[in-house]
């Protein structure tokens, strides 16, 4: 067993799970957004139970709870708001004109 070199005092581990408390309470709020944006996102592409798929801590696109549709990997969506803007702005990227 490791033999910590920090630990926390009374007032300190108090003052450290109200910071958990805060975060847990940041978190409920996070996951009830991201929930109502997959329910909006359902809604209005008329496709059921959409989810933003997570894996290993990170998000990696969109995809359906019901696994009847394939992932639309990160990558390609990134790909695509990216070319809407860069299509808006003009100019050049190196050598190609966009």
């Amino acid at each position: 067993m490791k033999n910590h070199k920090i630990k926390p005092n009374k007032k300190q581990l108090t003052l450290i799970k109200g910071y958990w408390k805060k975060f847990q309470s940041i978190v409920d709020s996070y996951n009830r957004s991201i929930g109502e944006l997959e329910r909006e996102m359902s809604k209005e592409t008329k496709i059921k139970n959409l989810e933003f798929f997570q894996s290993d801590g990170d998000m990696v696109g969109v995809g359906q709870y019901d696994r009847e549709m394939r992932l639309i990997q990160r990558e390609e969506l990134e790909n695509y708001v990216n070319n809407i803007v860069i299509s808006k702005i003009g100019g050049t990227i190196g050598n190609r004109n966009i």
